[in-house]
């Protein structure tokens, strides 16, 4: 819990290690593709660590991490690996890295429910505003003002 909840913090400002951030998004992105029954596919905590790296001196950290998330890919099919089934399409792999920031975003307080379902609404809230944030993309400051009003929804 001390993970996450300095990773959260970290995309509203704070200093955080990478390997904090990195081992928080691995857990969730973990969570997002067993959901989308896509289990087989790794998580590269080292390609998650280089995303925070390209976000935290950013203006806008939670827009600025969605697009490393999205852009360094940092799980599918390992390289040099046979997959039987597709990868996952661009769209479904944008509403992972929306999912993962909602979820760092929101309020880890409650002790009412768990990290994994808090998780899960991230996941169900990415689908609601998948079209509004590729609207927004190359707008960071209005990228991350959605992720966060959206986030306090969770």
């Amino acid at each position: 819990m001390a993970v996450i909840t300095r990773s959260a913090a970290a995309l509203r400002g704070e200093a955080v290690a990478a390997s904090d951030t990195a081992a928080a998004a691995s857990y969730a992105i973990g969570i997002l593709l067993d959901a989308v029954k896509a289990r087989d596919l790794l998580v590269s905590e080292t390609m998650l660590a280089l995303c925070w790296h390209d976000a935290r001196e950013q203006p806008f950290r939670a827009a600025g991490y969605l697009h490393a998330l999205f852009d360094r890919e940092p799980f599918g099919v390992a390289p040099g690996l046979l997959h039987s089934d597709p990868t996952l399409s661009d769209t479904e792999r944008l509403r992972i890295c929306i999912a993962v920031v909602l979820w760092l975003l929101s309020d880890h307080d409650d002790e009412g429910i768990s990290e994994f379902e808090l998780v899960k609404i991230a996941g169900w809230l990415a689908v609601d505003c998948l079209d509004t944030c590729q609207a927004k993309w190359d707008d960071r400051e209005q990228l991350q003002t959605m992720l966060i009003d959206t986030a306090g929804r969770i």
